[in-house]
């Protein structure tokens, strides 16, 4: 029962959205599909007591768009290491929100 639960209040979260913050940038997005469970993004104010990655400026890294919808969508791993790795987990909300989420954080410099 509490999976199910859990589950509707995910759906109920994506369903939410506001149009305006699907059109006007990935903050809300990342917030609203919890993102910052795993991740901060100090210079947006995104902060977690235990971060795992800091994305306050990963628009600076070597990674594209292209890159980053791979990674969110687990299709490809990078090298951590001495072995290869996929993101913790899939993307879970629309394409439109990974592609609205992937632009704010390649304006992040």
């Amino acid at each position: 029962m509490k999976l199910l639960m859990t589950g509707v209040a995910f759906l109920m979260a994506i369903t939410l959205v506001p149009t305006e913050a699907l059109a006007d940038g990935g903050k809300d997005v990342f917030l609203a599909l919890k993102c910052n469970k795993c991740h901060t993004v100090k210079s947006q104010g995104i902060e977690l007591i235990k971060p795992k990655k800091k994305f306050s400026n990963i628009g600076k890294t070597k990674h594209d768009a292209a890159w980053l919808k791979g990674w969110l969508g687990k299709t490809i791993t990078k090298t951590k290491g001495d072995k290869e790795v996929k993101h913790k987990s899939k993307f879970k909300g629309t394409p439109a929100q990974m592609n609205t989420v992937i632009k704010w954080l390649l304006k992040l410099k």
